[in-house]
């Protein structure tokens, strides 16, 4: 059906029906317009199932408040609940009729009925609800469908008076139509509001028109008026209705009269539901809407020697210049209503516009009305804020003005946090929160403390100050001046790249500042040394005084297009010295177990002077003599955890996390014990700051700047969940704008320049107890044969397949040692390591192919990324269709791992997508470990490659490594395994398995 909106409606059994209204004859209250669901069966027609009052309704539905209260209104006009709200009588509905209780159904049911019906109206009206008669019922056609007239009917009164009576005659006009009264299918639906129904249509009239005065003219041309009740019918009927109808008055005193006239914009909501200004004209003590047809005026005077009419004639030019003063703020004429261009749909949003233009509006002599009982103060608010700057806090005096109204912006408290924009004022009227005002002072209200009528806001907040745009607020506030140079210190046989030594003085400028902060730079850019630096500058003097003015510069180039998702600090380089203090407590560095030998071997190589105390193992032991003779402490989040009452009674200098990810969980026993460490300064260290919930941001912000984002319930309420509903939300940037000093993070995209082509670290991993255990029985055995068995002069060709065989044991043992013992679940803490370092490059978004020659290694591997539904492509010895498996690795971007034996991947394979190798087991032939990098790092690679090697300690692996590097066997000739056996001598041989 046309100009119809299909609006469905589902039942709680799953039942769907269409949604529509009918005009029904009631018994007892006349004609009811009342809502149906409807069966729509063919050629579209609308078969009447159930009132909507009987069904119970699914509240899953599109429209599913507008149907509640459709259902509402519809079962409030049952006459059994009629019954219940107006009488405490027991009665039934066929005593509506007798004489006791006509008064009850005449003064106070029917009123509420036609208040009932006419609100039914306005919303059939308004979602363009099919409205239908009962001609076909319960068939519902075209052909019988009543329309809802937008526009109100006018009236006109015409009087001829005689001598003994005067002729009273009614006409209605709609849309210009003047409208057949007396058709016999006309039927007053309400009499106040009036609407009456004529054959095609529901026309409603003016608030002034009494439904009880159109009634006679449904049977009668004209009404007699007997001179003898002239007077006082006129009063009683005519005068509330003549000020807005046209009159033609015959045998009656015409005085003209001149009157002032005076815009007044109302706020009403329109019949289809925009909100905006009904512009009225007021003349005198009378008002009428501005598309009134009325020309002129007429009001009824009435004296004590008879009546007389008053006419007033409208001033149109002066009413044109009134609609062409509102088109210019905007507003479009739409009858009597002035709407914005994107017409209003919510009281609220329209009431904002009109503050705004408030104070033009009275220039122009308007004058505004509300006409509801709920009143809005429409007065421009404003706020003025006393910031007063203490040592490590701000204190904020905020004052609201609105109007003559004065109050402290504090007040404003709960409804900003809970963003209620309705604030009662003392008067009793509303006043409207600006929009802006839920993002601009929502900080201020989520991190300050209330100070009696004060905020009092730490320093570390200082960027939530930014958005109040304070005129005298310095932006620099953070920042301490301190009295030495920062300058960068003298490493060991490196020399920092511009990112890091920016990473070094990032650093060190929130240490100045005693701050923490979070270092979030992509896996393999270095984090580890640049807090060497900062260890080694904190701890010893340095001998290069190396200007850092050049450094920020150079460091920051290539960043000015922000970080990846996280997050770019722009911070201020003091320009001033540091002043080295006298013996400072040590630094703690906490990390994975398998991270140990990293750190310990890189603060060896790069700043040895730093003494390094290893405080782990089951005889582990901390005392203040330690603590005095050594600046960097090493420990695992394991031994944290279980020694934190011991470890939270010591004070460092800092407490450094590496891969502080493993306290996302905010309430978990390592982050509980983190949180009590007690240090000057604290650092996190991660490439993944985020690894699933924004919650895992807030544990370890909480860990370095304590209550910087609140509560853990506060953040999630007003920053986790909305930023996870709409990652777009405002939220998001006001988070961004409060960390953003605090988290410095950059990706290899940002520093690719500055990046060498190729990056290579090795990894080491401690054994697991089962797996030492095994391997220590093996390399017993091995070299116990070795020395029983095998005399050096033996030619070394005959035993080599024995060699290669204990050897190749050791190896796989170092491994996993399910690769000699299938059948039984035993662990390997490589394995454990390799998928912590794969599950952080696949959250980095990377390609990485991993290599081992050891197809059962890749083979476990492989079902640990099933189990975790990882995408993967796998090349070995048994893969047929080689061509179309790597095609697909280099073409699917969900495929981020490709699984290579030694044998199947060595030569002939362009894998420039990924940019990570790698290499799980050393190889005897390091032309072999290259060939394998070289399938990543080769031409028409356009990113940097980083390669890890991945060595588990106190095993052959980490000998054979330091073997080849004191041997320098050469890569580029092709060394068989049997070779390499052969040019080993017996005491290397048994150097192999100490």
């Amino acid at each position: 059906m046309e100009n119809q909106k299909e609006i469905k409606i589902r039942s709680k059994s799953g039942d769907e029906y269409v949604l529509a209204a009918v005009v029904k004859s009631s018994r007892h209250f006349g004609d009811l317009v009342l809502p149906f669901a409807c069966n729509k069966g063919e050629n579209q027609l609308l078969k009447v199932e159930y009132l909507l009052s009987t069904i119970e309704l699914s509240n899953d539905c599109e429209e599913a408040e507008l149907i509640k209260t459709l259902h509402a209104i519809s079962a409030s006009l049952d006459p059994i609940s009629l019954i219940r709200k107006f009488s405490k009588l027991k009665m039934v509905p066929k005593d509506f009729q007798s004489a006791e209780h006509r008064r009850l159904l005449d003064k106070f049911i029917l009123p509420y009925v036609w208040k009932q019906v006419s609100e039914l109206i306005k919303l059939l009206a308004h979602y363009q609800i099919p409205v239908f008669d009962t001609r076909f019922w319960p068939y519902l056609y075209e052909e019988n469908r009543i329309e809802i007239e937008k526009e109100e009917a006018q009236t006109r009164l015409f009087f001829d008076r005689g001598e003994s009576s005067t002729n009273y005659v009614l006409e209605a006009w709609s849309d210009n139509e003047k409208i057949n009264l007396m058709h016999p299918n006309n039927r007053i639906l309400s009499v106040v509001p009036c609407h009456l129904l004529t054959s095609k249509s529901i026309v409603r009239f003016d608030e002034s028109v009494n439904g009880n005065l159109l009634r006679p003219f449904l049977a009668k041309q004209e009404i007699i008026i007997p001179a003898r009740v002239e007077k006082e019918y006129f009063e009683k009927f005519i005068k509330k209705i003549a000020s807005t109808s046209n009159i033609e008055a015959k045998g009656f005193s015409l005085v003209d009269v001149e009157a002032q006239p005076v815009s007044r914009l109302s706020v009403e909501t329109s019949w289809d539901g925009k909100v905006g200004f009904v512009l009225l004209f007021e003349y005198g003590d009378k008002r009428m809407y501005c598309d009134h047809l009325q020309q002129v005026i007429t009001t009824l005077k009435i004296t004590e020697d008879g009546f007389e009419f008053l006419r007033i004639k409208r001033d149109l030019l002066w009413e044109q210049q009134q609609y062409a003063e509102l088109e210019a703020l905007g507003l479009k004429k739409a009858s009597s209503f002035f709407l914005r261009t994107q017409p209003d749909s919510e009281l609220h949003s329209f009431l904002y516009f009109v503050r705004e233009i408030s104070s033009v509006i009275a220039e122009k002599g308007f004058k505004i009305d509300q006409n509801s009982e709920i009143r809005y103060n429409l007065d421009m608010p404003s706020v003025t804020v006393k910031l007063t700057t203490e040592y490590d806090w701000f204190d904020l005096q905020l004052i609201l003005q609105i109007g003559d109204y004065q109050l402290p912006f504090i007040s404003l408290r709960n409804h900003i946090l809970e963003k209620e924009n309705v604030f009662v004022l003392e008067d009793g009227t509303r006043f409207l929160i600006p929009v802006a005002w839920f993002e601009r002072y929502s900080g201020i209200f989520i991190h300050g403390k209330k100070q009696q009528q004060h905020l009092r806001l730490q320093k570390q907040h200082y960027p939530l100050l930014e958005l109040l745009d304070l005129p005298d607020f310095d932006k620099n506030i953070s920042n301490t001046h301190c009295d030495s140079q920062l300058i960068l210190p003298v490493l060991n046989n490196a020399q920092l790249r511009p990112y890091q030594e920016y990473g070094f003085y990032w650093m060190r400028n929130h240490m100045l500042n005693n701050s923490g902060a979070i270092l979030a730079d992509d896996m393999g850019l270095g984090k580890t040394i640049q807090v060497i630096a900062l260890l080694t500058a904190h701890f010893k003097d340095s001998d290069l005084n190396k200007d850092k003015s050049s450094i920020v510069d150079q460091s920051t180039k290539g960043l000015q297009d922000g970080q990846l998702d996280l997050f770019y600090a722009n911070v201020q380089i003091d320009n001033k010295q540091v002043e080295l203090g006298k013996k400072k407590d040590p630094a703690l560095i906490v990390m994975p177990t398998s991270l140990i030998h990293n750190w310990k071997d890189e603060l060896q190589r790069f700043s040895p002077r730093l003494r390094v105390y290893e405080y782990t193992g089951g005889s582990r032991t901390i005392s203040k003599k330690i603590m005095q003779s050594h600046e960097v402490i090493l420990t695992t989040y394991g031994i944290m955890r279980k020694d934190s009452e011991n470890l939270q009674q010591l004070n460092f200098s800092f407490i450094i996390l590496d891969e502080s990810q493993q306290i996302k969980n905010a309430s978990s026993k390592t982050a509980t014990a983190a949180y009590s460490l007690q240090g000057d300064l604290k650092f996190a260290l991660t490439g993944t700051p985020i690894e699933n919930h924004l919650s895992d941001l807030w544990s370890q912000m909480q860990f370095v700047n304590p209550d910087l984002l609140g509560s853990l319930n506060d953040f999630n309420k007003y920053y986790s969940i909305p930023i996870a509903r709409n990652p777009e939300a405002p939220q998001h940037e006001k988070l961004m704008t409060l960390i953003s000093p605090y988290i410095l993070r950059r990706t290899k995209q940002q520093v690719a320049p500055e990046l060498p082509p190729l990056t290579e670290t090795v990894i080491y991993c401690d054994m697991t107890e089962d797996q030492r255990e095994r391997y220590e029985q093996e390399k017993s055995r091995m070299r116990n044969a070795l020395l029983d068995n095998v005399i050096e002069t033996q030619a070394k060709q005959e035993s080599s397949v024995y060699y290669l065989t204990a050897l190749m044991k050791l190896r796989q043992l170092a491994n996993h040692p399910r690769l000699l013992f299938p059948e039984e679940n035993l662990s390997s803490g490589k394995f454990d390591v390799v998928l912590e370092w794969l599950e952080t490059i696949l959250d980095e978004n990377h390609k990485v192919l991993i290599f081992s020659s050891f197809v059962t290694q890749l083979e476990i591997l492989e079902d640990f990324l099933v189990e975790k539904e990882i995408p993967f492509s796998k090349l070995t010895g048994a893969t047929g269709k080689r061509d179309e498996v790597i095609k697909t690795f280099r073409k699917d971007v969900t495929k981020r791992v490709f699984l290579i034996s030694l044998k199947a991947g060595g030569v002939g394979l362009n894998l420039a997508e990924a940019d990570y190798v790698f290499i799980l087991d050393p190889w005897w032939n390091p032309a072999a470990e290259s060939q394998a990098i070289s399938r990543s790092h080769r031409i028409g690679q356009q990113k940097s490659v980083f390669v890890y090697r991945f060595i588990t300690r106190e095993t052959i692996e980490e000998k054979i490594m330091r073997m080849q590097e004191k041997k320098r066997l050469l890569a580029e000739n092709t060394i068989l395994e049997e070779s390499f056996y052969s040019a080993l001598s017996r005491e290397e041989l048994l150097e192999l398995m100490q």
